[in-house]
């Protein structure tokens, strides 16, 4: 039968308030962490199991630490007296850059709060004689409980991130989601182990609608428990009709006491062919679990999406992802900190003309920022003559690579004018990507025929130190002896072949054991003895 569970009593975790208890713990590369329980600051959390294994969300100073991600390799000096072919693709570090941007602690708070409060509004239930059959990594297991929601809380409320496309969605997404685990293994001595999924982030499809979004919800489940082969996809698939999918959906969020399910891309979604009720249904289940709903994506797409407000207050707080493009103030320091990277043959200075510019050629939509000055990089070292990097230099490459991009920057709040906007931006990526995969192959080409040239020179040399070697030691295949002898022309091709062999040699009873022979031989093998390895030596 089944029971309501209350405030669980474990053992906390012995560290200062505010601190990680999974500090060490890679999250992106770890499937399942073990709970491990910390004190929460709010009292009447104190017992809630899935709100205590929570790691603590991340102080001003975290967020402006982690959201930053400077290119630490990066040294003008050293880099724009390299090669051109070798400049052409280290421009391509710019793509790794990473900025904190004004909407990064709202969205970092938002995030927080909703899911607290999706698990504040929930209680779990269970029954030890009784188990679910759920799959976990790829094994079927028991499952004696799930997290139900209280039907007597008000409606869980989550979060938008709305912007234009390129201004740091995604990516500010990909900086928070970092701090958390997405699965959390709770230890229970008298209901076993149970996962706590703490988010889904459910890419939406092109031209898709709400049946292939709730089978994209089933897609994420596998994804997040470890399933390589379909379960959960497949099972919401089975449903024939909209209401049951959504009710599967219910389901597996309290199986698995999913906390968020976040909907990236929302403007994929179809929305012609969509049904309003469709929507009204997503609420629902957020009605009915308390799961946190969060959606990421255009403005347009929203206010689609959303026609009616009982519908859209239900996603709780609105963050505006590219309101920081209006800030001129903050553009001057977003835009001095990219330009600081540059592959000139002499480092240039940014002057008020040429940050005029930059703004009206992206806006301040730091994505595009940091594509324009790839390109700047890229068309001057392939010039044949080098061009005088100003304003006029500026304008002349957005014109380029950004055709018509000036006349839609002004309104941005037109859907048709993003779209338009967009689609200019994706060619123009698009064509920076294939230029630097086709420099960087240009470069590596180069270093491939250069080698070419002192192996065929090298050749005679390595093939007579093999033999000299393989006559008194031929425990040691030719291959192993060649690697070895690699190793020493890294440091040092100027070598006799005297000298070469005393060296390899030396390497080979040092550091080697001979490799096991893959059959017997029926000649016994000669060992190196002592007046061997002398006379090698000598």
């Amino acid at each position: 039968m089944m029971e309501k569970i209350g405030k669980a009593k474990y053992e906390y975790e012995d560290i200062p308030v505010g601190n990680n208890q999974y500090e060490g713990i890679d999250f992106q590369n770890e499937l399942f962490v073990d709970a491990k329980y910390v004190h929460a600051l709010i009292p009447s959390d104190r017992g809630n199991r899935y709100i205590e294994a929570l790691p603590p969300p991340r102080t001003e100073k975290e967020i402006l630490r982690d959201y930053k991600k400077p290119i630490l390799t990066y040294d003008f000096d050293r880099e724009s007296k390299l090669p051109d072919s070798t400049r052409l693709y280290m421009v391509g570090q710019l793509r790794s850059l990473r900025l904190p941007l004004p909407f990064h602690k709202e969205l970092e708070q938002s995030f927080r709060m909703a899911l607290e409060e999706s698990y504040r509004n929930r209680y779990m239930i269970a029954d030890d004689k009784s188990k679910l059959k759920v799959t976990v990594a790829d094994m079927q297991q028991g499952q004696c409980g799930k997290l139900v929601a209280d039907t007597f809380s008000s409606a869980n409320a989550g979060f938008s991130l709305l912007g234009c496309s390129g201004c740091g969605k995604s990516s500010s997404l990909r900086i928070l989601l970092s701090q958390y685990p997405q699965v959390i293994m709770h230890h229970d001595d008298k209901y076993g182990r149970y996962p706590q999924i703490v988010y889904l982030v459910v890419n939406c499809v092109a031209n898709s609608n709400f049946a292939a979004l709730y089978a994209s919800i089933g897609n994420a489940i596998d994804r997040a428990l470890g399933i390589t082969t379909s379960v959960y996809q497949k099972l919401i698939e089975s449903r024939r009709s909209l209401g049951d999918k959504a009710e599967k959906v219910r389901e597996l969020v309290e199986t698995f006491a999913i906390g968020m399910i976040i909907l990236d891309e929302i403007q994929l979604i179809d929305f012609q062919s969509t049904k309003e009720n469709s929507f009204e249904s997503l609420m629902t289940l957020t009605n009915r679990t308390k799961v946190a709903i969060a959606v990421v994506g255009t403005e347009d797409a929203y206010s689609k999406m959303f026609t009616h407000l009982r519908t859209a207050r239900r996603l709780g707080n609105i963050i505006s992802g590219n309101l920081y493009c209006d800030n001129r103030a903050y553009f001057g320091v977003l835009a001095r900190q990219v330009f600081s990277y540059q592959w000139f043959d002499e480092p240039v200075a940014l002057t008020s003309d040429m940050l005029d510019a930059l703004y009206r050629n992206t806006h301040g939509i730091i994505d595009q920022l940091i594509g324009l000055c790839m390109y700047l990089n890229l068309d001057y070292i392939s010039a044949k003559k080098r061009p005088n990097v100003d304003a006029d230099y500026i304008n002349k490459t957005a014109r380029r690579h950004y055709r018509g991009i000036q006349k839609l920057m002004d309104q941005l709040d037109d859907s048709l004018n993003e779209k338009k906007r967009q689609q200019i931006v994706e060619e123009a990526n698009k064509k920076l990507d294939n230029l630097l995969q086709e420099h960087k192959q240009a470069a590596f080409a180069e270093k491939i025929t250069a080698d070419e040239a002192a192996d065929k020179e090298l050749l005679p040399l390595k093939k007579n130190v093999i033999r000299n070697i393989q006559m008194v030691m031929d425990d040691y295949s030719a291959e192993k002896i060649a690697i070895v002898i690699d190793k020493v022309f890294e440091t040092n091709k100027d070598i006799d072949e005297k000298t070469l062999t005393r060296v390899v040699v030396k390497y080979l009873t040092e550091t080697d054991k001979p490799e096991p022979k893959k059959a017997p031989r029926k000649k016994k093998g000669k060992s190196l003895t002592p007046d061997m390895v002398k006379f090698i030596l000598d």
